[in-house]
């Protein structure tokens, strides 16, 4: 669950211009970014492969898709990109923030680290209180092979969703920022 306009492709994170980092950050964190979402491949192989025609079977998906959403790795790389998404609602991140998380992924203790830092921090309660929802990360299956590439025929063929149910006057200035800028929109 979450505001699935508010969001980033963990792929777009890698191929921005992010503050002038952009060949460090993709040299380091492209192998880390592969090997993990691999290893959610798998786990999601075997989920995808459990017949789900007892009850049995559904709680054994249950407990892999936990397992899966648990993953240090996995959780790390929904951080990143809470942190890209909080950067364009206006938080301030450091001169190499995503050279520093790139490094530091495969670190649990570096990465603990990270998690002290006032910007990090705040990216995450801002990813909280916005509900962002980061499509590759949560369809992972959809957009990424066994590999851990991205999928030549990567994305859904259809999304069908609502229009918001409030009035557009009630949409938080910074919202409407990031959807003009990111959709066509009737503003």
């Amino acid at each position: 669950a979450g505001n699935s306009l508010v969001g980033s492709d963990i792929t777009d994170v890698l191929s921005e211009d992010n503050g002038g980092e952009q060949q460090a950050t993709l040299s380091q964190f492209r192998g880390t970014r592969q090997r993990t979402l691999g290893h959610v491949m798998n786990l999601m192989q075997d989920l995808l492969a459990i017949d789900n025609d007892e009850l049995d079977d559904i709680k054994s998906m249950e407990e892999l898709y936990d397992e899966i959403r648990d993953d240090p790795l996995f959780g790390r790389l929904f951080e990143i990109a809470n942190v890209h998404t909080a950067e364009q609602f206006g938080l301030d991140v450091p001169e190499g923030v995503y050279k520093e998380m790139a490094g530091a992924i495969d670190d649990g203790d570096e990465w603990e680290e990270i998690r002290t830092q006032d910007w990090f921090a705040s990216a995450q309660a801002t990813a909280d209180d916005q509900s962002f929802f980061h499509w590759e990360l949560e369809y992972p299956e959809v957009f990424f092979g066994e590999d851990g590439e991205r999928r030549d025929d990567a994305g859904f063929d259809t999304v069908v969703g609502n229009p918001p149910y409030v009035p557009t006057e009630s949409i938080p200035e910074t919202h409407k920022e990031f959807l003009t800028g990111r959709y066509e929109t009737l503003y």
